[in-house]
């Protein structure tokens, strides 16, 4: 039986829907406040992590860049891109 990523079989063989965890409605209205022509805001569903992302650490995750070419406080959003 295959099963959705939101389900999960129990042992009596019923099915029970497994909630996404929960996400702070504070961080969704900092991200929507920090949108700009040159950054953009993403929910991570499975994590629940809202992370703000500016198109310069997308292209640096593209182009693969050296993370010494850019600030420390840019490295993890930039890795983050090259893992997903």
């Amino acid at each position: 039986m295959v099963q959705s990523q939101q389900e999960q079989q129990t042992r009596k063989g019923s099915v029970r829907k497994i909630m996404n965890p929960p996400v702070k409605l504070s961080e969704i209205i900092g991200a929507i406040e920090c949108q700009s022509d040159e950054m953009a805001s993403y929910l991570n569903t499975k994590t629940g992590q809202v992370i703000t992302i500016s198109d310069e650490e997308f292209s640096a995750a593209e182009e693969g860049d050296s993370l010494e070419d850019y600030p420390g406080w840019q490295w993890a959003n930039i890795r983050l891109l090259r893992t997903s």
